[in-house]
């Protein structure tokens, strides 16, 4: 797993900056593509994917431990879909399954 502070890091290294620079521009990023969910914005990243909001209807569910039936909430929740770009990136260094 790649951690906040191991991507500030790499980027680090990679672009000769402070991580400091580094992390406080992460943040930025992070704090305006949630902001762009939150208003209902696709968020797309080049070669990478796009996040985009979906809603959810309200449905009855179940109670696992009881069986009881329970009304889950309408809700929104954020789906990512993948690049053409990253997936044939993914193809080319790794065999399937792997």
């Amino acid at each position: 797993m790649l951690s906040k502070k191991d991507l500030v890091r790499q980027v680090a290294e990679r672009t000769g900056l402070p991580q400091q620079a580094v992390e406080r521009s992460l943040d930025a990023i992070l704090e305006t593509y949630r902001d762009q969910l939150a208003a209902g914005e696709t968020v797309a990243l080049e070669h990478l994917g796009r996040f985009q909001v979906e809603r959810r209807a309200a449905r009855t569910g179940r109670n696992p431990a009881t069986g009881a039936p329970l009304e889950i909430p309408a809700r929104k929740t954020v789906r990512f879909q993948s690049g053409k770009q990253l997936v044939e990136q993914l193809n080319q260094t790794h065999s399937v399954g792997e």
